[in-house]
C-alpha cells in the first residue's frame, strides 16, 4: 500500500526527481509565513501564488497542498479545490481534513444539482416532489447537533471515522467557507445553524423565483444601451432601501445618498460581496461600453440583476467576466460608525458594541455576553463575537470590524435592510 501512494503520488507531481531551483530553506520558511499571512487577511489570491511557489519546494508536503486547496475554495475555484485536497490525501491518506473539505465541496455541488433540478421540471413531474423533499433535508441536516467541526477553524460538518467522503453531507449556503488552517480562532464545538430548516425553506423557494433559464448577460447589456446609466442605477438601489434621491441635473454621487440617511461603502472583491450581503451596484465592461447594474440576489451559480426596474437571472462565470473589479453598496449607519475594535479595545464604543452584540447573539441563540456595561474587550467577548461570525459565514477572527456591524445591522434590522440572501 505504501509503494503504491509513492507510486500515485509521483503521478500526481512533475516527476519524484525535481529539477527545480532549490530555494535556501529559510527562505522557504520566510515563504510559508509569508503565505499564512497573506490567507489569514483575506488575500487568498496572493497565498495562493505563494503557496504554488512553494510546491515546487515541497511537492510531497500534504499540509501545504491543503492550503492551496483551500485558497482555491475561497477563490470559489472548486475544481482546483478538489484536484489540491486531492494531492493532499494521496501523500497523507490520514490527512482527515483534506477529505473532509472534498466530501463538503462535492456534497455542496450536489445539493445545487437538486435546486437547479426545481428550476426547470414542472410541478406536475413526478420526481418534483421527490426533488424539494431532498433539498430541503440536505440543508436542514445543517442543524444536526450531532455534526461538529473538523478542528482548526471548520465551518462546515465534520467526517466521522471511516466514512466515505462523497457521502457527507455538506449544508448549502452561499456564505459557506473551507476550514481555515491558519487561523486558529474558532471554538472547537462551533456549529454552524443559519435559522436551521426555515434557511433551507427560504433557499428553496428562492430557487422557485429564478426564470426557467439564465439570461445571456451579453445580450442584456447589448440591448441595455442608455438604461444603466449612474443616476439611473442609484434610484433603484435607493428604492430598495426606502429613501429618494434628489431630482438634479448632475449625475448623483455618494454625497447625494449620505443626504438620505445612507453611506456608500466600495467593495472590490466577490466574496466580500457575499459575506456583506447587500445589494450593490456593479460596474461592467462589455466591448469597450460601461454599465451599471444592481446585484439583487445571489446563489452559488446564477445571480440576479436589475436595471431598469426589471430583473434578470444570469450566471456568475459570466457575470465576473465582464465586472470590473469594481461596486458600491449602501448601508445604515451606526451611531459609533465602523471602528476596528478587538481584545484589549477600552472605551465606549466598546459598551455599544456589547449591547446590540449581545441581542444578535440572542437572535442567533448563542450564549450571551456575560457584561453589557465593561468598557473592555475581553477574550469573553471575543470568543462569543466569533461563534456569532461563524454562524453566519462570516471570518469568524472575535474581532468587530465593517463586516460584523453590517450583520449586526441585518439580524437587528430585518425589515428595512435589503439583502441578497438570507442566511
Amino acid at each position: 500500500m505504501k509503494n503504491y501512494i509513492i507510486i500515485v503520488a509521483c503521478l500526481f507531481f512533475t516527476g519524484c526527481a525535481s529539477t527545480q531551483t532549490q530555494i535556501p530553506a529559510e527562505e522557504v520558511r520566510s515563504l510559508y509565513a509569508e503565505g499564512d499571512l497573506a490567507y489569514q487577511n483575506n488575500e487568498h489570491q496572493k497565498a495562493l501564488k505563494i503557496y504554488i511557489k512553494l510546491s515546487s519546494q515541497l511537492p510531497s508536503d500534504a499540509t501545504l497542498w491543503f492550503k492551496i486547496g483551500n485558497s482555491y475554495a475561497r477563490l470559489d475555484k472548486q475544481s482546483q479545490a478538489i484536484e489540491a485536497y486531492e494531492k493532499a490525501v494521496v501523500i497523507d491518506p490520514y490527512l482527515s481534513k483534506a477529505w473532509h473539505n472534498i466530501g463538503v465541496i462535492q456534497l455542496k455541488q450536489s445539493v445545487n444539482t437538486w435546486l437547479q433540478m426545481l428550476i426547470y421540471i414542472p410541478k406536475n413531474d413526478p420526481l418534483h416532489a421527490k426533488a424539494v423533499n431532498l433539498s430541503k433535508n440536505l440543508i436542514a441536516l445543517n442543524s444536526d447537533e450531532s455534526l461538529n467541526s473538523g478542528g482548526d477553524t471548520a465551518v462546515m460538518p465534520a467526517l466521522t471515522a471511516n466514512v466515505v467522503p462523497s457521502r457527507v453531507v455538506a449544508p448549502f449556503t452561499v456564505s459557506n467557507v473551507v476550514p481555515d488552517t491558519v487561523s486558529s480562532t474558532a471554538p472547537n464545538d462551533l456549529v454552524q445553524k443559519p435559522n436551521q430548516v426555515s434557511a433551507a425553506t427560504e433557499i428553496f423557494e428562492a430557487s422557485q423565483r429564478l426564470t426557467s433559464s439564465a439570461e445571456s448577460l451579453s445580450g442584456l447589456l447589448t440591448k441595455s444601451i442608455g438604461q444603466t446609466e449612474r443616476t439611473a442605477i442609484f434610484r433603484e438601489l435607493s428604492q430598495l432601501w426606502g429613501v429618494t434621491l434628489p431630482q438634479k441635473n448632475t449625475p448623483l454621487s455618494c454625497g447625494d445618498v449620505a443626504s438620505a440617511g445612507l453611506n456608500c461603502l466600495s467593495v472590490g472583491e466577490w466574496p466580500q460581496l457575499v459575506r456583506y450581503n447587500r445589494p450593490a451596484i456593479l460596474v461592467l465592461k462589455y466591448e469597450g461600453q460601461y454599465h451599471r447594474v444592481i446585484l439583487s440576489e445571489i446563489s452559488s451559480k446564477t445571480s440576479v440583476v436589475t436595471f431598469n426596474n426589471r430583473s434578470y437571472t444570469v450566471n456568475n462565470d459570466e457575470l465576473k467576466q465582464y465586472w470590473n473589479g469594481s461596486s458600491v453598496i449602501f448601508t445604515r449607519p451606526n451611531n459609533i460608525g465602523s471602528p476596528l475594535l478587538q481584545v484589549g479595545s477600552r472605551n465606549q464604543q466598546v459598551v455599544w458594541l456589547r449591547q446590540k452584540l449581545n441581542l444578535a447573539i440572542d437572535i442567533a441563540k448563542l450564549p450571551l455576553l456575560s457584561s453589557e456595561s465593561s468598557l473592555l474587550f475581553d477574550e469573553d467577548m471575543s470568543t462569543k463575537l466569533a461563534r456569532l461570525q461563524f454562524t453566519y459565514g462570516l471570518i469568524n477572527d472575535g474581532k468587530a470590524g465593517q463586516e460584523t456591524y453590517l450583520l449586526i445591522n441585518e439580524l437587528l434590522h430585518p425589515q428595512k435592510t435589503p439583502v441578497l440572501r438570507s442566511r
